[in-house]
């Protein structure tokens, strides 16, 4: 993925990044960034004061969940590709089963979240290898990965005079509360999402899923999205990074096609 300015492209730059490389993760997030562009496009076609409401509280959830979930998939392949690495290989193989659900697939509840719980002994207590979450949110990871380079963003951001809106979480955050922050709106917007995905209301739909919901829900979804992709491109290991320069651009303009 070469450096690109074409505005139908700008979310899964940020989130994907830009490389020049024809390596096999490279063509995941090839891959990846053609649905994260595609509801992301919904979603600014849904937040058209022009649309019919039914098709913001029908489509509307769903689109917002799969591109949390693509986002947030692509994030943790940049940071740890082994993961997304292996499910490429068995969704190549001949035997794999459309019909069967698959073990090896990105799971919110294992890859995302995690059952690890806050340990002020994180590097004291004696654990397996097995114990040790790698999930996107997990302890181990905001240690190592995401507190450096929330600390590393939210330095820049204080020394620039203006900052869009849409990083706020970053910019109010303190490094060691940013993933607890982010992941807190994460899984509130999940869950709303999740419950106009799903059959799940028997009352009128469009009493729980309104516009002015599922905006908010877009609002919060795109931030956290946005301020965890800019943190990535701090992160050393990463794959595919992008300069702040770049990033904070993209983010503008992002902001640009979204007021929030």
């Amino acid at each position: 993925m070469t450096s690109i300015d074409n505005d139908d492209k700008l979310f899964s730059t940020l989130v994907c990044g830009e490389t020049n490389e024809t390596s096999q993760l490279s063509a995941i997030l090839k891959n990846m960034s053609i649905p994260i562009d595609h509801y992301f496009n919904l979603i600014l076609s849904y937040r058209d004061a022009n649309i019919d409401s039914k098709d913001m509280t029908f489509l509307g959830p769903f689109c917002g969940r799969a591109l949390l979930e693509a986002s947030l998939t692509v994030l943790l392949g940049r940071i740890d590709p082994f993961r997304i690495l292996v499910i490429s290989k068995f969704q190549s193989s001949q035997s794999y089963d459309l019909h069967k659900r698959n073990e090896i697939a990105i799971a919110w509840n294992k890859d995302i979240l995690t059952d690890n719980k806050p340990n002020p002994k994180i590097w004291t207590d004696p654990l397996k290898i097995e114990q040790i979450s790698r999930s996107l949110f997990s302890p181990y990871v905001d240690e190592i990965f995401w507190k450096p380079s929330a600390t590393q963003l939210i330095d820049l951001l204080g020394t620039l005079p203006e900052v869009p809106t849409i990083l706020s979480i970053v910019k109010e955050t303190e490094p060691e509360n940013f993933i607890k922050k982010i992941k807190g709106i994460a899984t509130s917007v999940y869950s709303t999402l999740s419950k106009g995905t799903h059959a799940e209301f028997v009352v009128p739909i469009h009493s729980v899923c309104d516009q002015t919901t599922i905006n908010d829900k877009f609002d919060q979804l795109l931030k956290v999205i946005v301020c965890l992709a800019m943190a990535s491109h701090f992160i050393e290991t990463a794959q595919s990074r992008l300069s702040f320069e770049r990033s904070f651009e993209l983010a503008k303009k992002i902001q640009e096609k979204i007021p929030c």
